[in-house]
């Protein structure tokens, strides 16, 4: 007994099919069209608000298959910045370094784990 394989859904082909259901079409025509159920094009459609919301803040590439969001956003932004400024100062960093300082960042931040 074979079951189908899952298929993944790239964010840009969820931000068609919220366009095409929301231009009228049925879930049913969509879902043949993508090669996928009515039940996945319906929780795709739950899930609208999200998808929209990373076009917005221009999230959506070609390859991106999932929305994940920070576990700490103040964390990831304080990071970004000291990123950005050591690269700026030609400062190597590596994965090591990356870690230690959003360690010393999560602490001053108060951060748990």
């Amino acid at each position: 007994m074979s079951t189908a394989k899952r298929k993944q859904i790239s964010l840009l082909d969820k931000l068609e099919i919220v366009s095409d259901v929301d231009s009228g079409q049925k879930q049913t025509t969509v879902a043949e069209k993508f090669g996928l159920s009515r039940k996945t094009v319906n929780t795709i459609m739950k899930n609208r608000e999200a998808i929209l919301k990373q076009q917005e803040d221009g999230g959506l590439s070609a390859k991106r298959i999932r929305l994940r969001g920070a576990s700490y956003p103040k964390v990831e932004e304080a990071l970004l910045l000291w990123l950005r400024d050591a690269l700026a100062k030609n400062i190597p960093v590596n994965g090591v370094l990356l870690r230690k300082r959003a360690e010393q960042l999560a602490f001053l931040l108060d951060c748990a784990d």
